[in-house]
């Protein structure tokens, strides 16, 4: 398996403590194919050109959903660019809040990951090592 990051993480800097060890869980399982804003970007054009670069070169985003996520502008448009750009999004609740709002009208219809959940886990390494 390539080393090119296929994988974007969609998520709030406040979920931190809970997405980034999911994160590096996944890479054990996985390979390092996940692209992550970790230290964040300086300037506002300079972050969405790296968003969107990032986002276009990805196959899949892993959209952690939580109520932090929820009201973060920058999450929002993310998944209505990678919408756009039709690759698979896949929400993974954080926070075992569910889905709400304009995120249940998108994504209502999809399985979600629960990370607490290990059967959840596994599928989802299973999965993401077919679709890459």
């Amino acid at each position: 398996m390539s080393t090119e990051k296929k994988v974007f993480i969609s998520y709030s800097r406040a979920d931190s403590t809970v997405v980034i060890p999911f994160v590096e869980r996944l890479q054990k399982d996985v390979g390092d194919v996940f692209w992550m804003d970790l230290n964040g970007i300086e300037s506002g054009d300079q972050f969405v050109d790296v968003i969107i670069d990032a986002i276009n070169k990805t196959d899949i985003v892993l959209f952690m959903h939580s109520a932090s996520s929820l009201e973060s502008e920058w999450v929002r448009k993310e998944i209505q660019y990678a919408q756009g750009k039709k690759k698979k999004i896949v929400p993974v609740l954080v926070d075992g809040k569910p889905l709400d709002g304009w995120f249940l009208f998108q994504f209502g219809g999809n399985d979600f990951i629960d990370p607490a959940n290990e059967t959840h886990c596994k599928k989802l390494a299973r999965d993401l090592r077919s679709w890459l």
